[in-house]
């Protein structure tokens, strides 16, 4: 009888963490991830939403100290660590994505890493090595769940997410196929996360449960609680039921899990395109149009006080995430695309200072949005799959600016937009400048260099709190 999914990621859990870090690109990847996230975090500890959870969490969830809240020095439980750790990464939503499944790995995968590691003060090498693992089985799972788990309102950052999370910190904690099987099935019934939720603090909540949740059913596994074998498999299994796809397509796709059993801690196969780290801390579906917007303004250039409107258009689905037409608030701007397209006209920039209220309630901007035109080349079909598993990466972005003497401006985009390591680097420092700690900048990306040679991960995290609060 062939495997499923379910006992083929369990297994590669397993095997792969028993092999040594020998790849220094793959290194180099945990790095950048982490650089990333990590300004996310320090930027992150700004929001409101987070100052609610480090006020609430001693009530909620007792106070064992296993661990420390990334990025300051309060000691706190793992699950506190990693509710904490991932609901403060995506709280801005500028953290990485994984286009093949329409997810966001970094910040669920990376802080459950961090507290499984330190709630046994593991090394920063076994970090690294689940850091991958964790990030392999999100992206698997995305795209055997295909575009349609998003568009039937499902958040995948979360509701895999949680699945991810226990894959990552079984792989920290070296459980048994066995164990890691029930894992996941602790997992898959914790599964859970709502597009309603974007443009709220409840966004960043839902991924902060995955990784708390995910960590949890790891943990009960660790010591004896079992569940089925087979969770992810079947018609009645988690892949079937959260999404549209007719089975026998799912099965097909399944198919392509075979390849697991050959791939070893470095061989990223399926996770296809790969990480791609955010320029804009927006919706990562305004990430092209924002800078197709941002080269025809600087290319010609053009004044914004002269634009009469701006024609933008998207591939079928891409629209699905940006809810909101009117943005009043900082979190409902990171899902209009009317909003960025109109920030990025007057301001010629996006960055987080485009995000606060300040730039959100100036009139001109305002009144630019409104005449901003969104549309999609097509209709997504119910069923119908994809060239490929990105909402958001397909096919062109048009935008066309119109002016008010009649001239008209058109850029043609097909280009992901990412980061290199340049920019993940200046990306850090504003998100310190945006937290007031930049100064610390030089002295943080040294201590992320040498997270691979830490033995006690709990000496690195504190390293990196005290580094922050002082």
């Amino acid at each position: 009888m062939d495997k499923g999914v379910t006992q083929t990621i369990a297994e590669y859990v397993a095997r792969v963490m028993e092999e040594d870090i020998a790849d220094s690109a793959a290194v180099s990847m945990v790095r950048r991830s982490v650089t990333d996230v990590l300004a996310c975090i320090v930027a992150g500890r700004q929001e409101p939403v987070t100052e609610i959870i480090q006020r609430n969490l001693s009530s909620l969830y007792g106070s064992s100290l296993q661990a420390h809240l990334i990025g300051t020095d309060v000691g706190c439980s793992a699950l506190d660590a990693a509710f904490w750790g991932a609901t403060v990464a995506h709280a801005l939503d500028y953290d990485d994505v994984l286009p093949s499944g329409n997810l966001h790995p970094s910040c669920v995968v990376f802080p459950t890493a961090l507290a499984a590691a330190e709630m046994i003060n593991s090394s920063g090498r076994e970090v690294i090595k689940a850091y991958i693992v964790g990030s392999q089985v999100m992206g698997w799972l995305g795209h055997l769940l295909g575009v349609h788990h998003y568009s039937l309102g499902w958040h995948p950052t979360a509701t895999v997410g949680v699945v991810a999370a226990a894959c990552t910190a079984a792989a920290v904690w070296r459980l048994t196929v066995s164990e890691i099987e029930s894992a996941i099935a602790l997992a898959a019934s914790q599964s859970g996360g709502l597009q309603h939720n974007f443009g709220t603090m409840a966004k960043a909540v839902q991924v902060g449960f995955a990784a708390r949740n995910g960590l949890l059913a790891a943990d009960l596994a660790r010591n004896g609680v079992t569940g089925s074998k087979n969770i992810l498999d079947g018609e009645q299994g988690f892949l079937a039921i959260h999404s549209a796809k007719p089975w026998l397509k799912m099965q097909s796709d399944m198919a392509m899990l075979k390849m697991v059993e050959n791939t070893g801690l470095y061989g990223i196969n399926i996770v296809h395109p790969a990480i791609i780290y955010k320029r804009y801390p927006s919706c990562y579906a305004t990430h092209r149009p924002i800078a197709t917007m941002l080269k025809l303004m600087n290319q010609f250039p053009l004044d914004a006080s002269g634009i009469a409107s701006i024609d933008v258009e998207v591939a079928p689905g891409a629209l699905a995430p940006l809810k909101y037409h009117q943005a009043d608030t900082p979190l409902k701007a990171k899902f209009s695309m009317e909003y960025v397209m109109a920030a990025a006209a007057y301001l010629k920039r996006v960055t987080l200072h485009e995000f606060t209220r300040e730039v959100i309630e100036n009139p001109d901007v305002q009144g630019l949005a409104g005449r901003v035109k969104v549309r999609e080349n097509g209709t997504l079909i119910k069923g119908e799959e994809p060239s490929n598993t990105s909402l958001v990466d397909r096919g062109e972005v048009v935008v066309q600016v119109n002016m008010t003497d009649g001239q008209q401006f058109k850029e043609i985009n097909m280009e992901s937009i990412t980061c290199d390591d340049s920019a993940i680097q200046k990306k850090l420092v504003e998100c310190l400048g945006y937290a007031r700690v930049a100064d610390k900048a030089s002295t943080l990306i040294q201590t992320i260099q040498d997270l691979n040679q830490s033995d006690r991960i709990r000496d690195w995290a504190a390293n990196i709190g005290e580094l922050l609060v002082s």
